[in-house]
């Protein structure tokens, strides 16, 4: 009788936290919310056959090809308008500099040496993405990569009248292209095929965040979203190197925005320990689909404002 009693606990608890949602409420607290525009999918019907995560890798091991170096590299891109006067002396992130934790995000490397203690595989003072992301995978997902500051040619204002977000999102990668040439490849490491992930390149690039000091109302969501948008290119941009950023959300999206941003009004710049929850938010939207849970990670939407937080027992088994 305990063993139902407890297994009829586990398949509610299930049901309540596969709710659906598709935005974020605003939190004025915060100022962060989630906005998806995932209706081109539902009505498709998109819903890939992986037995891992729905989008993307939620691992880095026990796929083909995987090895005792294999990593989910993400590019992080820290961009600024010029002349933002938005709280100037912000000890995150000052106008005019790049935020004074961007070398502290990511591991640029794989670490092994670690035991059994994958708690301990890295820092996370120094490294505190790669850490979030060991801990929170039980040790299964290695994620390194590298962090970039870029302070755009423009204010914010000269964009709407010449070419929008597509112009800004050109800028940005053809910046990128003069600071990282062929290391492009770099961060393209998965391929989707057959039904499963495998440990190799498919010419697309696999997680970019483009993290914005201030929103303004250029065309990008105002709080955050598990997509990237269009270039002047369009829907996919081809780098120097002939490695792809493809726009939008699903299995080929190659990333996620970020603004502090709000319909209530502009919030100040991120601070390390904002932007931790809030990038495993969007994340795990390619981890876990378009869908909402009541608490946790992917709490959100209809369920209540976003808080972040650990992993549930649902999310942490994925």
């Amino acid at each position: 009788m305990k063993t139902i009693t407890i297994w009829a606990l586990l398949i509610i608890l299930s049901i309540a936290m596969a709710q659906f949602a598709f935005s974020q409420i605003y939190d004025p607290a915060n100022g962060f919310h989630c906005e998806e525009d995932l209706e081109e999918y539902l009505i498709a019907g998109y819903s890939p056959s992986s037995s891992g995560g729905f989008f993307k890798p939620e691992r880095t091991n026990n796929y083909p090809g995987t090895n005792s170096n294999s990593v989910f590299r993400i590019l992080i891109i820290f961009v600024q308008f010029d002349n933002d006067t938005i709280d100037v002396n912000n000890s995150n992130w000052p106008s005019g500099s790049a935020p004074a934790y961007i070398n502290n995000l990511l591991a640029t490397d794989r670490y092994n040496d670690y035991g059994s203690s994958w708690w301990e595989a890295y820092s996370e003072s120094n490294a505190k993405l790669s850490d979030y992301w060991m801990e929170l995978s039980r040790g299964n997902l290695h994620v390194t990569g590298e962090a970039h500051h870029l302070t755009l040619e423009h204010p914010w204002y000269w964009y709407n009248s010449n070419g929008g977000l597509a112009q800004i999102n050109t800028e940005i990668y053809d910046s990128l292209d003069l600071k990282l040439g062929t290391r492009w490849r770099e961060f393209d490491n998965w391929a989707y095929e057959e039904g499963t992930y495998k440990y190799q390149r498919d010419g697309k690039i696999d997680m970019m965040y483009i993290v914005y000091r201030t929103w303004r109302n250029v065309g990008v969501t105002p709080g955050s979203a598990a997509t990237l948008y269009t270039s002047t290119q369009g829907n996919e941009h081809v780098t120097v190197s002939n490695d792809t950023i493809v726009a939008g959300f699903g299995q080929l999206g190659s990333g996620c925005t970020f603004t502090p941003g709000a319909p209530g009004g502009i919030a100040s710049p991120f601070s390390a320990d904002k932007f931790a929850p809030l990038q495993a938010h969007e994340l795990g939207h390619y981890h876990f689909g378009w869908c909402h849970a009541r608490y946790g990670i992917m709490a959100g939407g209809d369920c209540g404002f976003f808080t972040g937080g650990s992993r549930t027992p649902w999310e942490q088994k994925a």
